[in-house]
């Protein structure tokens, strides 16, 4: 929600506010209390939508995040034992394919990230046999590789979250020009009746009408 939503959200509460204590008074019009509940609904709903708007991302992103720390801590261990192996061996080229640090991963994009490990997962399965002395274990490829999985997956998922994120924004969009269809063509409106016949309660709903900057 933006500062400007955050703000006509704040007015149209302020607005509920003043028409439940002034129910009396306002339903004077039989429609009046019809409308009221139909604001409180209409701001109910952006509520929601709001929330599923912060919400949409949130879980795949910190899965992302987890799945990438994991992925990088292991492939920044793998990479140390073949490049170790590549230097006892005189071979440059693949020392220099091996060679990174944990921040040099964590700088990679996403894409970069996820073509560099399943690189590093071809050198591994190639050298496997010779990389026992410098520390490889059995299973550590296949671990490496199911690693590697879990954050492609995890990628996808927050691709996911981001669409149903736009979704939702555009949901919470449509809430906020539903509440204003009601003051704005409804209420306002019926509320010109008051305008003479009781200006005090007229005028107080025009202060609670307006939108104050409050972020």
């Amino acid at each position: 929600m933006t500062d400007r939503e955050e703000n006509k959200l704040s007015m149209y509460q302020t607005v509920l506010k003043f028409m439940d204590k002034n129910a009396a008074k306002l339903d004077v019009i039989p429609a009046m209390a019809m409308l009221r509940e139909k604001l409180r609904t209409a701001v109910g709903v952006i509520h929601k939508r709001n929330a599923e708007h912060r919400n949409a991302a949130k879980g795949a992103t910190n899965a992302k995040a987890t799945a990438e720390e994991h992925l990088a801590d292991e492939a920044t261990a793998l990479a140390g034992m073949c490049a170790t192996y590549a230097s006892v061996q005189g071979d440059d080229r693949l020392e220099a394919r091996t060679t990174i640090t944990m921040s040099d991963l964590r700088d990679m994009r996403d894409t970069e990230l996820s073509n560099w490990s399943r690189s590093l997962y071809d050198v591994i399965t190639e050298h496997q046999a010779d990389l026992v002395e410098y520390g490889l274990t059995e299973g550590m490829a296949s671990d490496f590789l199911n690693l590697l999985d879990v954050y492609d997956n995890a990628r996808d998922g927050r691709d996911e979250a981001t669409a149903e994120q736009v979704a939702a924004r555009q949901g919470l969009t449509a809430a906020f020009r539903i509440v204003d269809h009601i003051l704005y063509k409804q209420i306002d409106r019926l509320m010109e009746r008051f305008r003479t016949t009781d200006p005090k309660l007229y005028n107080g709903y025009q202060a609670a009408r307006v939108i104050k900057d409050i972020r």
